[in-house]
């Protein structure tokens, strides 16, 4: 910024520069600009609309060796979303882990993380987890055909 003083020469020159500085280094209102660098709020603020840059739409997927069961995962803000359901296929022994599908990379969550399942006719115990690897793995305390169905929610790895 310019200094303006009375009788400076070149006067309306330094007053339209520093109009043009401030313009360049304001905030609009409205509008798209990049806004750099870390800012810290010191006052509640709020935020009408968020959108992260690694947002998602919904994908779905077929569980592996599932006659029917579909996976549906997506991401906003940070957090993935995943529900499952369907027919997880025929269990010939009860509680042991079996891979269902693979989340990718930017999906999978920090830690191994669990969720109940409901099964058909809800006394049917189920369990469904991701593991850091991004593997789908569903477990079903009882042998037989596994009807089931699960949500979850968890932070995206970094």
């Amino acid at each position: 910024m310019k200094k303006i003083y009375q009788g400076m020469p070149n006067g309306a020159e330094a007053i339209e520069s520093n109009f043009t500085e401030l313009d360049t280094s304001a905030v609009r209102n409205s509008g798209e600009e990049i806004i750099s660098g870390e800012k810290t709020f010191a006052d509640p603020t709020n935020f009408s609309k968020i959108t992260s840059s690694d947002d998602a739409k919904i994908s779905t997927f077929n569980a592996i060796g599932a006659p029917t069961a579909k996976v549906s995962y997506m991401k906003k803000n940070g957090v993935v979303y995943v529900t499952g359901s369907g027919n997880w296929g025929n269990w010939g022994t009860a509680n042991v882990n079996v891979k269902k599908g693979t989340f990718p990379t930017g999906f999978r969550p920090p830690v191994d993380w669990h969720a109940g399942m409901s099964g058909q006719g809800g006394k049917l115990f189920m369990t469904a987890y991701i593991t850091t690897g991004g593997d789908l793995m569903v477990n079903s305390a009882e042998t037989g055909e596994k009807y089931g169905s699960f949500s979850m929610s968890y932070p995206a790895e970094n």
